[in-house]
C-alpha cells in the first residue's frame, strides 16, 4: 500500500493512521471462511490513560501487518469484546466445522486462530461507535479531520478493497460472507458488488428469513447478509451458516 498516497488525501495523518488503512483484519485467511464488514467496532480514544495507552500499544503492534493470527493460548477477550460481530460469526463458524461444535466453546477455544480457520476484514479502517460518528480527538490522534475523512471516503474503501482482492487472490477463502445491510440502507451491499466486481445477474433471487435477506453469489462463492452485529434472529444466522456449508461446502 502506497503510504505516499495516503499522505496526499491526508497530509496531516500520522503513523497511527497509517497502521489502521494497511491492517486489513484478524484471523487466519488461508482457505478459510471470510467474513467482509464496514468497518471495526468501538473508538480508538478513551479518557482512561491505562486505557489509552493499550489502544495505542495495539495500534503499534498493527504498523506494518496487515492481518494477525492469534496463537491458541492468547487472552483474545479484548478484541472479542470491540467485535459486536464475534458472536454471530463463531456461530456461523462453529456450524462450519466437522462436526459442529457449540459457539461459545469454539469461541473461547478457535476464534481468530489458524484452527478456527476463519478471517475478518473491514472496508474502512477506523473502528468508530457508528458510521455517522467521528470524535473529535481523532483529529489529534490519527492527525485526520472529519471533513478528511468523509471527504476521502470513497476514495478509502478503493484502496482498502484493492488490498482485498489481492489477498483474496493470493489466499483462496472458501466463501466470503459480506455484512452490513442495515435495516435503513442497503448502500453497503453496494459497495461489495462494486469492488468484488459481482454483476446483477449473478446475484440469485433473495432468501427472506424474518424479515431480513439474504443473497447469494454462486459463481464467486459470495454471501451479502445484514450486519452481523444486529440482534439477528436465530433463524437468520442459522441459514447463513447452513448457505456457507450447505451450498457452498466450506468446513472451517
Amino acid at each position: 500500500m502506497e503510504i505516499s498516497h495516503l499522505k496526499h488525501l491526508f497530509p496531516n495523518s500520522n503513523e497511527r493512521f497509517h497502521a489502521l488503512v494497511e491492517w486489513i483484519g484478524v484471523g487466519s485467511p488461508d482457505k478459510s471462511l471470510w467474513f467482509i464488514g464496514i468497518e471495526e467496532g468501538g473508538k480508538w480514544t478513551h479518557p482512561d490513560r491505562n486505557v489509552q495507552n493499550k489502544y495505542t500499544a495495539e495500534l503499534n503492534k498493527r504498523m506494518g501487518h496487515p492481518f494477525k493470527i492469534y496463537e491458541e493460548d492468547t487472552d483474545r477477550s479484548d478484541i472479542n469484546n470491540r467485535d459486536k460481530s464475534a458472536q454471530n460469526i463463531c456461530k456461523i463458524a462453529a456450524a462450519c466445522k466437522d462436526p459442529p461444535m457449540e459457539w461459545e466453546g469454539y469461541r473461547e477455544t478457535e476464534l481468530w486462530t489458524k484452527k478456527g480457520n476463519v478471517f475478518k476484514g473491514n472496508i474502512l479502517p477506523i473502528g468508530k461507535e457508528s458510521l455517522k460518528d467521528y470524535p473529535d480527538e481523532y483529529n489529534d490522534y490519527f492527525g485526520v479531520t472529519r471533513d478528511e475523512y468523509i471527504g476521502n471516503y470513497e476514495e478509502l474503501i478503493s484502496i482498502r478493497m484493492k488490498e482485498i482482492r489481492n489477498m483474496i487472490g493470493k489466499f483462496q477463502p472458501q466463501a466470503i460472507i459480506c455484512f452490513g445491510k442495515t435495516s435503513v440502507t442497503s448502500r453497503n451491499w453496494e459497495h461489495f458488488t462494486k469492488e468484488l466486481n459481482i454483476d446483477q445477474s449473478q446475484i440469485a433471487p433473495p432468501i427472506e428469513v424474518d424479515n431480513r435477506t439474504i443473497k447469494l453469489i454462486h459463481e464467486k462463492n459470495i454471501i451479502l447478509c445484514d450486519h452481523l452485529s444486529n440482534p439477528l434472529t436465530e433463524s437468520y444466522v442459522n441459514t447463513i451458516a447452513e448457505c456457507a456449508r450447505d451450498r457452498f461446502k466450506v468446513i472451517t
